[in-house]
């Protein structure tokens, strides 16, 4: 996990295949330029055995603090009711997650890796994948 420790900043113009993905998770038109153009920092740090994983973005900031293995629900940014589990396998991060906002629920996997100084993250759901990446700051 230390790999992961660290400031990294959200770089939308790496990312792949948004719409597609947006398609299948359903995302209304009307949120996806939100998504899509996120101006985000993620901060990791541990505390002992614990992620603790920081995101600030215009208007909104959040740290939340995971145990590998151990569902947690949050709100995230948009207001969704979230709910997260984090393993570690093979120095990824393999992620569930499960949305709910205006009556729909929406599932999905990230499998999340470091390559160079980039935190790449792919997201999948019902075979559709798309790719971001994190630059370290």
């Amino acid at each position: 996990m230390e790999k992961f420790v660290g400031k990294w900043e959200v770089r939308p113009e790496l990312t792949q295949n948004f719409d597609a993905f947006s398609d299948t998770m359903e995302i209304p038109a009307e949120k996806r330029e939100l998504y899509k153009n996120l101006q985000a920092t993620y901060t990791f740090a541990l505390d002992g055995s614990t992620l603790v994983a920081g995101l600030e973005t215009k208007g909104f900031n959040q740290e939340l603090r995971f145990q590998l293995g151990v569902p947690l629900s949050y709100k995230s940014f948009d207001g969704s009711t979230m709910t997260s589990c984090i393993n570690m396998k093979g120095g990824h991060f393999v992620e569930s997650h499960k949305m709910e906002k205006d009556g729909t629920t929406r599932e999905w996997t990230t499998d999340r890796y470091i390559e160079g100084d980039y935190i790449v993250g792919v997201q999948t759901k019902d075979g559709v994948s798309m790719t971001t990446k994190l630059k370290r700051l």
